[in-house]
């Protein structure tokens, strides 16, 4: 793991994105995110993403415990349980 935003363990799996104040734009990439069996951290603040944030989609990552997605374009109904190990969920401002 050697890009920069890209957090990994001691065993090359994927633990963290932080690509917050990147300028991304299109459509946040929810479904794909339950791919993600080993990401713990997902902060994507302060883009311009759009779509829609489906909390269904992240429950079923069991590892997701701070996820920021704050200050983007998205939309959609969120839920106190948006994930099992959620700690941190900011969802501000879009």
């Amino acid at each position: 793991c050697t890009w920069r935003g890209i957090s990994c363990d001691d065993d090359g799996n994927l633990v963290g994105i932080d690509l917050r104040n990147n300028n991304l734009t299109g459509f946040f990439p929810a479904r794909h995110i339950t791919n993600l069996h080993t990401l713990q951290s997902l902060i994507l603040a302060n883009n311009s993403l759009s779509g829609s944030i489906d909390y269904i989609l992240f429950y079923k990552t069991k590892l997701l415990s701070h996820i920021d997605l704050s200050m983007n374009q998205l939309n959609g109904a969120a839920d106190i349980l948006v994930s099992p190990a959620a700690k941190y969920v900011n969802f501000s401002h879009n």
